[in-house]
């Protein structure tokens, strides 16, 4: 009992750095199965979020611009966690990235454009179920910036990629 009493501990720490989020392959990589999440998640102590397999722990704030976009971000590497990303990213090595009508609309609020779907950059092609998500490959991998705690092509790679499409 008290190895998953420290998972879910653990598992509250980390969410604290991702908007009160976490994705069940984080919960798992933490030590906590299926059938506790499954558990929290009827005792009201964790919601489900719109996006597959990511959850809130009850009581975090919501973002109804952005916590759809931070959602689907996690659920793009869904066992690494928000600082590992970053760190990475830091360091030189291609990961996620909000961009195009996304960056545009919801980080920078350019424009009156309301996207019906949520664009990423990301360093190979891969392909998704999700109809709300677009995958954009770059020649080269471009600028970005921490906006809101997302990783977003930066304001002029933003409309550079918006003009070539």
């Amino acid at each position: 009992m008290s190895g998953m009493r420290d998972a879910e501990l653990a598992l509250a720490v980390e969410a604290a750095g991702q908007w009160g989020m976490f994705t069940a392959a984080q919960a798992t990589r933490l030590g906590m199965t299926r059938k506790r999440i499954t558990q929290l998640c009827a005792a009201d102590r964790i919601h489900h979020t719109d996006t597959r397999a990511v959850y809130r722990f009850a009581g975090t704030p919501t973002d109804i611009t952005l916590d759809a976009v931070r959602a689907t971000w996690l659920a793009l590497e869904p066992s690494h966690f928000a600082g590992e990303r970053l760190d990475a990213l830091r360091a030189g090595t291609p990961g996620p990235l909000a961009s195009h009508l996304t960056a545009a609309h919801y980080l920078y609020e350019l424009g009156t454009l309301q996207p019906d779907h949520l664009d990423y950059t990301v360093p190979t092609p891969r392909r998704t179920n999700n109809p709300w998500i677009r995958f954009h490959v770059p020649r080269q991998w471009p600028p970005w910036r921490l906006v809101a705690g997302i990783p977003t092509t930066t304001i002029a790679q933003t409309i550079a990629d918006l003009y070539a499409d």
